[in-house]
């Protein structure tokens, strides 16, 4: 009878789910990943190398202090390691002493990374206008201020109830 309820109780809990705002996030964000890492096989490179690899183009493209990049994709200091070392042993990135600081290091990108930009940068497009194109301009401006306000609530430092 016990293990009847808890079948229950784990059946009901997935159709909750399927209401949940997180669940639709997660949902959106592996499509996402899915199509990018599909997309990106071509390049030789995952989406998280990607990110990655856009992150130092916008900062610049030289010289960018690996704990810059570290902090804009909030991930651990072994998270970029080991992407700073499969992207260097591809020959996408340089890595050098950062000027400002003699104990850490900072990134450059390669004459390699030129196409690789331009392929993601199609297909980011690409993905935005899938996200758009159900909805009308209006709930464009409305969903682009709904997730900037949820954004801006999760990033807050308030500690949790």
């Amino acid at each position: 009878m016990f293990l009847k309820i808890v079948i229950i109780y784990t059946v009901m809990r997935k159709f909750e789910a399927s209401r949940d705002y997180g669940f639709y996030l997660k949902q959106i964000i592996e499509i996402f990943d899915k199509k990018a890492n599909a997309d990106l096989r071509k390049y030789n490179v995952t989406a998280s190398q990607m990110r990655y690899i856009f992150t130092v183009f916008r900062y610049g493209n030289i010289d960018v202090p690996m704990k810059v990049i570290e902090k804009e994709l909030d991930v651990a200091q072994s998270t970029i390691s080991g992407l700073t070392s499969r992207l260097l042993e591809k020959g996408l990135i340089t890595v050098n002493i950062d000027k400002n600081n003699p104990n850490g290091k900072a990134v450059s990108l390669t004459d390699k990374t030129d196409k690789i930009l331009d392929g993601g940068e199609k297909f980011h497009q690409y993905l935005e206008s899938l996200i758009a194109k159900p909805l009308t301009d209006k709930e464009k401006e409305l969903f682009l201020i709904i997730l900037k306000k949820v954004l801006s609530n999760l990033t807050d430092k308030k500690e949790l109830p």
